[in-house]
């Protein structure tokens, strides 16, 4: 199971997908986006990233709720970070 995210200076969007090692393919299970308000367009990159994340965890919470997932993301200062996360935990 994979979470992409990925934000621009205009929106953000999301994909999880399930992948078939078998057939080395990777199946779409959901999509979700956002325009960006003129506030958050005004964001550093690395804080849209990051609220690109945010936002997909809490849109697919009920997807991701007690499972295993990578996180994928294009931006280097986030790949940087070691994160585990609990998607509902009331940290």
């Amino acid at each position: 199971m994979y979470l992409h995210t990925d934000a621009s200076d205009s929106g953000i969007g999301t994909y999880f997908s399930q992948s078939d090692q078998l057939k080395n393919k990777e199946y779409p299970v959901a999509f979700v986006s956002k325009l960006l308000s003129k506030a958050e367009r005004n964001c550093y990159t690395i804080d849209k990233e990051a609220f690109a994340i945010f936002f997909a965890l809490m849109k697919l919470e009920y997807l991701l709720h007690d499972i295993h997932f990578v996180l994928q993301t294009d931006h280097a200062n986030i790949l940087t970070l070691t994160l585990t996360i609990k998607v509902g935990s009331n940290v």
